[in-house]
């Protein structure tokens, strides 16, 4: 029980019975928050990474372990995976006028008869 006090859930094997005792029904309690615990620390894991990764296709492999104040964690892993994606895609997008950009000044350096004239315009 020391280990799991300390956050080592993944080494951590309770071994005792499971009864209709309160120490019992306590010791349920516990297996089944340690499991719990275990299930949504490894999602977590999963989904974070792939996220690291570039990999914004992915989806909960337990969205049911999320309930009670755990659900906060899923909104809240949600919330990183839309704005990560969706500022991705506008760096993406930035990058895209950026290069019609470059392409067009590479253009105009190779054919030099076309040239400003006046404010603004371009012949």
């Amino acid at each position: 029980m020391l280990r799991l006090s300390e956050g080592r859930l993944f080494d951590t094997h309770i071994n005792l019975p499971v009864d209709n005792t309160e120490v019992g029904s306590t010791v349920g309690a516990i297996k089944e928050m340690t499991h719990r615990l275990k299930k949504i620390i490894g999602d977590m894991h999963s989904l974070l990474f792939a996220m690291a990764d570039g990999n914004f296709r992915i989806k909960s492999s337990c969205r049911e372990m999320y309930v009670g104040d755990y659900q906060s964690i899923f909104e809240s892993l949600v919330q990183i995976h839309h704005k990560l994606k969706d500022t991705l895609s506008e760096v993406e997008k930035d990058l895209r006028v950026c290069q019609r950009l470059c392409e067009g000044s590479l253009q105009r350096k190779r054919n030099p008869s076309k040239k400003f004239h006046g404010a603004g315009k371009f012949n």
